[in-house]
């Protein structure tokens, strides 16, 4: 949990570093990039990574060691020449891209650079994954989530100091900081566990391999999609600065599902133990325990970042990126109502619901491309940003759904009442405190510390706070 958060921090630090060197234009040119290449990561690992999770971690069909270190190479080497492919194709197809699309040369410039780094981030992305099937999480918690994102912002900003920095300079450090990424990885797993290096070892079962391989593609696949398709319409439909700009706001609007990951990380065992159990009753419990602190800490955050929005993006990223406020201030709701609805999705993969998980995620890829190919051509980046927020409910409304009717929970307690009345006391308060004559900075922490004053006073007078549920909340905590 510690790696990813500071992965997420490093990744912040990285994109507020490139946005405030780079012209609008080129961050939104190595945005669009850095979302093609996320996807196809996806698309060239073939599910061959978490399959050698599942293989090796178990005896499913590797019962002796050669058997495992066959599974563990068989990938590495499928997926290396995979992406090396795919990157020739990619180079040699990228000029037909600018007759057709009418890119600019900094683009292609660019895609050309992130293509050498790109076989090499497809192997980091692999062998982060399987170590796993050794139950080894360092080389993905330190390798690929803090030291990939730190050498990454390091030389740029090395690069920046002693020659100033544009997105090709970027897209060629991008490059370089996966490589030494990579180099570092394979030796560590090498000298980790010694006997890979052996060159005895069986080749896996290739019939049983792809069948599970290429499901766990898909089910990526969809996920990855979801998560990227309004950048990959914006990509089509505006310009690279229009980009910059939606993707700017989309940077702060995510900080508010932050906790929201790191509760879906430790709540997931205690979820899977009482579904298991059928302890319905009290995996509701437990389910609107999380979901109510998750909101009493970031309930504030998302009242100032909404109120402020204009000041945020100016302070943080410059004049031009204001813009984005409206693009912010929509992302920042959906981000609340992911966070108001919980772990949902992640119930019903623990309660051997994925099935139904993976059709929710389907339909609202559907969804996502109905309001997108309809909204962006209106709106531009404020219609994706609208267009994400609609697909959030939907497929969050589907969770809901499926999670009541087979577990009989949801995230409405009586708390609900409280939080409403606290955002309202609170709304009222930040309107008066924004008429004091102080600086914006300053406002924006009292107004953060008086709502987050009115929340807790007014849970405790109410009795929404109690030793019992700090008792509760202890137990998701620890297990």
């Amino acid at each position: 949990m510690g790696g990813n958060l500071l992965n997420n921090l490093l990744l912040f630090l990285t994109h507020f570093f490139l946005i405030r060197t780079l012209i609008p234009k080129e961050y939104g040119i190595f945005v669009v990039i850095l979302t093609y290449v996320n996807l196809f990561v996806i698309f060239v690992q073939m599910g061959l990574d978490l399959t050698g999770v599942r293989f090796i971690s178990s005896n499913e069909i590797t019962s002796s060691l050669e058997q495992k270190i066959g599974v563990f190479w068989f990938g590495f080497f499928v997926v290396f020449l995979f992406s090396i492919l795919l990157s020739l194709a990619g180079y040699f197809l990228l000029p037909f891209l600018k007759f057709y699309t009418k890119k600019s040369d900094f683009f292609l410039s660019s895609a050309k650079l992130f293509l050498l780094g790109f076989p090499f981030y497809s192997i980091l992305f692999y062998i982060s994954n399987v170590s796993r099937g050794f139950f080894y999480i360092h080389i993905r918690a330190i390798i690929f989530n803090v030291i990939r994102p730190f050498t990454f912002l390091f030389i740029c900003i090395l690069i920046y100091y002693f020659y100033g920095l544009n997105v090709n300079h970027v897209s060629f450090i991008w490059s370089v900081s996966i490589a030494i990424s990579f180099l570092i990885s394979i030796i560590w797993m090498l000298k980790k566990f010694p006997f890979l290096k052996t060159l005895r070892f069986l080749i896996p079962n290739l019939k049983k391999t792809f069948s599970v391989s290429l499901n766990i593609m898909l089910s990526n696949l969809i996920q990855r999609l979801l998560l990227y398709i309004d950048i990959v319409l914006l990509s089509i439909f505006l310009l690279p600065k229009d980009v910059a700009f939606y993707n700017a706001a989309a940077r702060v609007a995510v900080l508010i599902v932050i906790p929201l990951w790191a509760l879906t990380s430790i709540f997931s065992p205690l979820a899977s133990h009482l579904i298991f159990k059928k302890k319905f009753k009290a995996l509701n419990t437990y389910y609107q325990l999380g979901i109510k602190w998750t909101l009493l800490l970031i309930f504030p955050i998302f009242l100032v970042i909404v109120s402020n929005s204009k000041f945020i993006l100016k302070f943080l990223f410059g004049e031009e990126y204001v813009k984005g406020w409206i693009v912010l201030v929509i992302l920042s709701i959906t981000s609340f109502v992911d966070l108001a609805v919980g772990p949902a999705g992640n119930i019903m993969i623990m309660g051997g619901k994925e099935k139904l998980w993976n059709i929710s995620l389907i339909a609202s890829i559907f969804v996502s491309f109905f309001f997108n190919l309809i909204l962006i051509p209106l709106y531009g980046k404020e219609g994706a940003a609208l267009s994400m927020l609609l697909t959030m409910i939907f497929l969050f409304s589907m969770a809901l759904f499926f999670n009541f009717k087979n577990f009989k929970i949801n995230p409405f307690g009586k708390f609900w009442f409280i939080f409403l009345f606290s955002f309202l006391i609170s709304f009222i308060s930040i309107f008066f405190i924004k008429n004091i004559r102080i600086f914006e900075i300053l406002k924006i922490f009292i107004e953060l510390i008086v709502s987050y004053f009115i929340f807790v006073i007014l849970s405790f007078i109410f009795g929404s706070i109690s030793k019992r549920e700090i008792f509760k909340l202890k137990r998701i905590f620890t297990g």
